[in-house]
């Protein structure tokens, strides 16, 4: 069990953790790493210590999540369609237009066939 264990590890999550600390770094280039450690649970390091998913700002975890799903969904095969519902709710400009931009680019990639969105803006 040990074996099937690391081998599933070594050969499925292990590099979707590096894919994923490696797309993190494009989003946000400072001294933070996102982990994706054994338990599942998403990480920030910071020179500080760990920061739990739940501890992330709103922007964080939102990109997180999302580039999360983009990397399973491509890394498990070729997936005909995601639908988010709702992602860009809640974010400030910056991380508005970097989540945006990371769903349209996931299907111009050929990450996934398709990228379905459901969203609303409020008139001010």
């Amino acid at each position: 069990m040990d074996a099937a264990k690391r081998e599933i590890f070594q050969t499925r999550v292990d590099p979707l953790a590096v894919e994923l600390a490696n797309r993190w770094k494009e989003v946000w280039p400072s001294d933070a790493t996102l982990e994706l450690p054994p338990s599942g649970d998403l990480e920030i390091v910071r020179s500080g210590g760990r920061i739990a998913v739940t501890g992330f700002s709103g922007g964080e975890r939102a990109v997180a999540v999302v580039l999360l799903r983009l990397l399973a969904a491509q890394m498990a095969g070729r997936s005909p369609f995601m639908w988010f519902d709702e992602p860009l709710e809640h974010l400030d400009g910056r991380n508005r237009r970097l989540l945006a931009t990371l769903l349209s680019s996931a299907a111009a990639s050929g990450a996934v066939g398709q990228v379905m969105v459901t969203t609303y803006e409020d008139t001010v």
